[in-house]
């Protein structure tokens, strides 16, 4: 890292944490990554599916489909089952907001799992009172229907390298709350984005906020915010 001519960063916010192990700054650059928006919207537009033999998920697909055309309010979050995404306490959050509300789901979408995880997660999930709320599913091919059919979007990560998930979800039409992280943070507040503590507590506030409504969409020019990424990018190689 502290040989190269250049080294590029995906974002403002992990200036600090790569300057401590690349012993040097004055080759920092940032180039963010280019946001695929036309087929993230043409990926959301298929139909829900199951990839046969490889997805996982603690309900029949049939009862998936079934809360998804439901009326009750649905919260989503996607990412692998690492320690990092801290899903516990997640589902630990929302088991108090559906206390409140019964009418809620929470769905989770992890591509892969570490050290068993997913695994445990769901062991977890069978012992709490919301436990006929949650969908837990690993391992789809295109989770973006299933996104696009939720209510809000909710990343609770204690660290993120950026987060592409929130653009994911704000461009699928879903309001979106992040933990105040790096790799996040510059991005949210860009572009209007809500911040919760990341704390027990400000990942509950941040599913009450999705289910009561209280989120704004974010303002990104994803049109701009590439010609700007390519810009970036070039700017390495002057």
């Amino acid at each position: 890292y502290r040989t190269y001519d250049n080294l590029a960063l995906v974002t403002e916010d992990i200036w600090e944490a790569t300057a401590y192990f690349a012993e040097r700054t004055d080759h920092f650059k940032v180039a963010h990554n280019i946001i695929a928006y036309e087929d993230i919207k043409a990926r959301g537009e298929a139909e829900v599916a199951f990839d046969e033999d490889v997805t996982k998920c603690n309900k029949s697909f049939e009862e998936v489909k079934e809360i998804l055309e439901s009326d009750a309010k649905k919260i989503i979050s996607v990412g692998r089952f690492s320690p990092e995404k801290d899903h516990k306490r997640m589902v630990d959050a929302f088991t108090k907001i559906w206390k409140e509300n019964n009418d809620t789901y929470f769905i989770i979408i992890g591509g892969n799992q570490y050290n068993g995880l997913y695994d445990q997660l769901i062991d977890y999930v069978k012992t709490l009172p919301s436990k006929d709320h949650i969908v837990l599913i690993l391992s789809m091919s295109n989770p973006m229907p299933i996104v696009k059919a939720c209510d809000g979007f909710i990343l609770a990560s204690h660290y993120e390298g950026f987060g592409l998930v929130i653009a994911e979800a704000d461009i699928l039409g879903l309001p979106v709350i992040s933990t105040d992280i790096t790799g996040p943070r510059t991005f949210m507040q860009k572009n209007n984005g809500t911040l919760v503590p990341n704390t027990p507590e400000g990942v509950e506030e941040g599913f009450r906020l999705l289910i009561d409504g209280k989120v704004p969409m974010l303002t990104t020019d994803y049109k701009k915010y590439n010609e700007n990424a390519i810009s970036e990018f070039y700017s390495l190689l002057d």
